[in-house]
């Protein structure tokens, strides 16, 4: 499915008509949800239209609802949010900018967002104390400092060590994960923060003079969209970021067009997690000409969510529920099982495919499946380690073309879909895999991938950090199964349809690809150089 990348409307109103003033300083965040809720009110496509300038949005005044966003659009069909060039600054470092829900054929477009003060801070070792498990930091002033409240009531703080010299890029051999507990400050701009313990060679390579950033992350992402179709965010710019940039869930068609994630200039990283993030999709996402650049988690993520058995009916007939990352039973959501959907079966403490059947029928109500063929010896219940169902016919038509990602932790490209094409893309300095393509029952994310199209892409010096160095399957792409506790499945090929084409690799500690657990692979035309590397593969 093409992205949206233009609507015909027929009329415009305008942001400043409800009290949406650029440049005078005030708070515009009231403003802009009345503009928003105008929007959505409106009967005919129409154009929201902001006028260029700069935009204060502080902390809502209450948290009535889900107060994880500053605003929202919910069940708007056929709109264009035209910012006109404006920027925005977001003064609260717990909220992202806008919650999309239900909504359909919607454009954001040209506008430029950040956060003031930042989701995350980073600062320079001072002294290191392993057996009492401590690190001194001194903050430099455009940096908060770690005890504001943002920080104690983070959802998830950790940190890791940055290279001195590249921002955003984690230092050469580091853990790119440490979980702080505790923040006490010891003098001006300067802390002693508390890292939960690890393993000893977790602390080998920290050094006085290093770098090392400390996330507030929370669960407000800047862009969420929910059950929603054909989103499009386009040509717009965003700094930091508390959680992810663009993230959907049951959302078909998200589009991240010519958008921009930089380092901010005179800091250190850039946003505290995904820039594009897709969940349980039937349909893309589609993410085209964007720069990614020193996020703190893998970049580009699309995957799905399975299913457990709750009760075995007959060897056709099952009742299902979704499974949670908990390991819990959710009812199905709309759209998540169709009839003609492809349902693969895993043994996750094997990782191993067991049975593949179509739906005939799904009855939503009773949540019942009737299947076309026969399974058994199936493990019935609603943990993590029961039988997972992946539905093959979600997490499909993913393209990820023309992309810069540069200088950030773990992935580049994290993909658990099928009929992808990653295509033109430059990835640079991530600290693991340029792209990986495995499952995760432990998450639990999936499926497997299936037709998958690599290439004219150029790597250049990714995977680096500890565990990509440690790992025995490391690789520049890599194609591996996994179970439950993230060992290598027993046997089998579950990916399959790999082309793997005209692809420029530099400059890599570890060998170009790692491929392993899948079946039908082309390679040609893929040239690896740099030091030590002189050699070509051929068709």
């Amino acid at each position: 499915m093409p992205p949206l990348r233009s609507l015909e409307v027929a009329r415009t109103i305008h942001a400043r008509e409800y009290g949406a003033m650029p440049d005078d300083g005030a708070d515009d965040l009231a403003a802009v949800q009345a503009a928003f809720n105008a929007l959505a009110a409106s009967a005919e496509p129409t154009r929201l239209l902001f006028e260029k300038g700069t935009y204060v949005l502080n902390a809502p005044a209450s948290a009535d609802g889900d107060s994880r966003w500053l605003t929202r659009l919910e069940s708007v069909t056929n709109a264009v949010i035209d910012f006109a060039g404006a920027r925005f600054i977001i003064r609260d470092p717990a909220s992202g900018f806008i919650h999309l829900d239900r909504c359909r054929n919607i454009i954001l477009r040209d506008g430029t967002f950040e956060y003031d003060p930042q989701p995350h801070t980073a600062g320079v070792i001072e002294a290191v104390d392993p057996r009492e498990g401590t690190l001194d930091l001194r903050i430099p002033g455009r940096f908060p400092c770690p005890d504001r409240p943002w920080f104690e009531s983070a959802s998830a703080r950790w940190g890791y060590r940055l290279d001195p010299e590249i921002p955003g890029r984690v230092m050469h051999g580091a853990v790119n994960v440490h979980r702080y507990k505790e923040v006490r400050r010891i003098g001006t701009r300067r802390f002693r923060v508390t890292i939960q313990p690890g393993r000893p060679e977790y602390w080998a390579g920290f050094k006085v003079g290093d770098r090392f950033t400390m996330l507030a992350r929370t669960h407000a992402e800047f862009l969420f969209a929910q059950y929603c179709r054909q989103i499009t965010a386009m040509d717009l710019t965003t700094y930091h970021t508390p959680a992810g940039h663009y993230i959907s869930v049951r959302t078909d068609a998200l589009n991240v067009i010519r958008c921009r994630s930089p380092i901010m200039p005179g800091f250190w990283k850039g946003g505290n997690a995904d820039a594009v993030h897709v969940q349980s999709s039937r349909i893309g996402p589609w993410v085209e000409g964007c720069l990614f650049e020193g996020i703190s988690d893998d970049a580009l993520v699309v995957y799905a969510r399975p299913f457990s058995i709750t009760e075995q009916i007959s060897p056709t007939r099952l009742r299902i529920a979704r499974l949670t990352n908990r390991g819990e039973a959710a009812l199905p959501r709309e759209g998540e099982i169709r009839r003609d959907d492809i349902l693969d079966f895993l043994n996750p403490n094997t990782g191993v495919v067991t049975a593949t059947a179509a739906v005939r029928e799904f009855l939503p109500e009773e949540q019942i499946i009737r299947l076309d063929a026969p399974v058994t010896n199936m493990l019935v219940g609603a943990g993590k380690d029961r039988t997972q169902i992946w539905n093959r016919s979600m997490a499909r038509g993913c393209v990820l073309i023309d992309n810069t990602i540069v200088n950030s932790r773990r992935y580049g490209i994290y993909v658990k879909a099928s009929d992808v094409l990653i295509a033109g893309n430059r990835i640079g300095g991530t600290s693991s895999c340029a792209m990986s393509f495995h499952n995760e029952p432990g998450a639990p994310n999936g499926p497997f991938c299936h037709n998958v199209v690599i290439r004219d892409n150029e790597i250049v010096h990714c995977g680096f950090d500890h565990g990509f160095l440690k790992h025995p399957r490391s690789g520049a792409i890599r194609v591996m199964a996994r179970r439950l506790d993230y060992s290598p499945a027993q046997r089998g090929a579950p990916h399959s349809g790999f082309r793997i084409l005209n692809n420029r690799f530099r400059d890599l500690l570890r060998p170009p690809l790692c491929l392993s657990n899948v079946r039908d692979v082309r390679l040609s035309g893929n040239t690896l150089d740099g030091e030590g590397f002189t050699r070509t593969t051929g068709p």
